[in-house]
């Protein structure tokens, strides 16, 4: 049996977006349906009769579902008809064409059962594909109240992790069952990811913590799951290695104040939104948000900012520290946001300006070649951004990331952990530590430091 898909509209005033329609013929008559699938009208490539891989307002879980439900709906119909040529020795009619398509628009499986009784649900990336577009009205799994909502930034996890769900599937051939997503399974996840697809720890990491909080989700909306992610131990974030993000000592960042900048007012622009980041603590996400309104006094007349973090949405208050209100009085605002990218080029710049060039052995971001294989079985290579070690000069490992670790480290045993925390956001003092990449006899040390200091200061010495 012979079929195409194609849009219902390819081009209309009133319209943002289609149905996909699928036509057949049968003995000369035409037969003309509806997928059930919607997708932007500039989504559709014309020439090449496909879905596009991206697209302006077309998320990428949102391009995968429907590249997905398109590949579920050819299994169908092919299934269906060769069922039919089998039992009963002749072509599918126009009648059983539209009752499968019928069935698999309303959601129908061919069975309703597994082979081993068990009853049909979503498989893991099914359900990731149903979960991720209303994730953000679901009540977040830590929330301290009712009104806590999922996050962009959590959202965004999940999206990261779904290409990488179906790559493994595909190179494995390992279920997706919720149900049989085990520490074996986990472990086959891990060296997967490890070996084949050459993720750090820190991203698998990252990875199975939304694994973890998936599955959370799933079990509370009635489906049965393995216990394994909600309670077993070992089905954990592999090892993470010390924190390798690099940052600015107070007297590395002396020296970027000191650079004379004349005639270069974009990058005097990315000085300042460094200055700031290193000494507030902020994630680039609140730093181009940050405006006067949210510049306050306390009682004690100290001048401070408070805001709520974009990505963990708690409510911080930091204080503006000299090099801060240093900015303020000159620009009379904070520095306007560009973006991302530019503010990420221009710290390099300022720090090979600034000779900080100490080489350095770690990770940096490069591109590599990976090996997967398609929906088929047919492997094919790729090209993707990966952490490369070698020896680098420093400032080729500073990025934005940089500002909240060296307010972190340039802070940390000056203060006790618990103050600096409150500014980072951090809620637990091991990830903490691990942040500034201090060892259990480092932080011992550091107490042993503070404490001699403050018996001589109190002559107990």
């Amino acid at each position: 049996m012979q079929y195409t898909v194609r849009p219902k509209y390819l081009k209309h005033e009133n319209r943002k977006s289609t149905a996909l329609i699928v036509v057949a013929h049968f003995n000369g008559k035409r037969v003309s349906k509806s997928t059930g699938i919607s997708i932007p009208l500039q989504a559709w490539d014309v020439e090449s009769k496909k879905l596009k891989k991206s697209c302006p307002g077309w998320s990428p879980a949102e391009q995968l579902k429907a590249q997905r439900d398109l590949s579920r709906l050819d299994q169908v119909l092919n299934q269906r008809a060769l069922q039919i040529s089998a039992d009963e020795g002749r072509d599918m009619n126009a009648d059983e064409f539209t009752e499968t398509l019928a069935a698999f628009v309303a959601g129908a499986r061919d069975v309703n059962r597994t082979e081993d009784g068990q009853s049909e649900q979503p498989n893991l990336i099914e359900y990731l594909e149903e979960f991720i577009p209303s994730a953000t009205k679901r009540r977040n799994k830590h929330a301290r109240n009712d009104g806590e909502r999922i996050t962009e930034s959590t959202v965004q996890q999940y999206t990261q992790l779904l290409p990488v769900l179906v790559h493994f599937k595909n190179w494995t051939g390992l279920s997706m069952d919720l149900r049989k997503v085990d520490v074996r399974w986990h472990d086959a996840f891990l060296e997967w990811g490890s070996d084949i697809e050459l993720l750090g720890p820190a991203t698998l990491g990252k990875h199975i913590k939304s694994l973890k909080r998936l599955f959370y989700y799933a079990q509370k909306d009635g489906l049965e799951v393995n216990p394994a992610p909600l309670s077993n131990e070992d089905f954990d974030k592999p090892r993470q290695p010390k924190n390798q993000v690099q940052y600015l000592t107070r007297e590395e960042l002396e020296k970027i104040k000191a650079l004379d900048l004349k005639g270069k007012p974009a990058l005097s622009l990315e000085r300042d939104r460094l200055l700031i980041g290193c000494w507030t603590g902020l994630r680039v996400s609140d730093l181009g948000r940050l405006n006067m309104k949210m510049l306050l006094k306390s009682k004690k007349e100290h001048s401070y900012i408070k805001l709520l973090t974009q990505k963990t949405r708690k409510k911080v208050a930091i204080p503006v520290l000299k090099d801060v209100q240093e900015v303020l009085d000159r620009r009379g605002e904070f520095p306007r946001f560009r973006t991302e990218q530019s503010f990420n080029a221009g710290i390099k710049e300022l720090c090979r300006l600034a000779e900080i060039n100490e080489v350095i052995e770690a990770d940096k971001q490069g591109t590599v070649l990976v090996e997967r294989k398609n929906e088929h079985g047919k492997k094919y290579k790729e090209e993707v951004k990966r952490k490369i070690p070698g020896k680098w000069e420093k400032w080729e490992l500073l990025s934005t990331h940089s500002c909240r670790r060296s307010f972190a480290s340039n802070f940390y045993g000056f203060f006790p952990n618990q103050v600096i925390m409150g500014i980072t956001g951090h809620s637990k003092e091991e990830d903490f530590l691990r942040y500034v990449g201090v060892t259990e006899e480092q932080n011992a040390d550091t107490f042993m430091e503070l404490y001699l200091d403050k018996m001589r200061k109190n002559g107990l010495l």
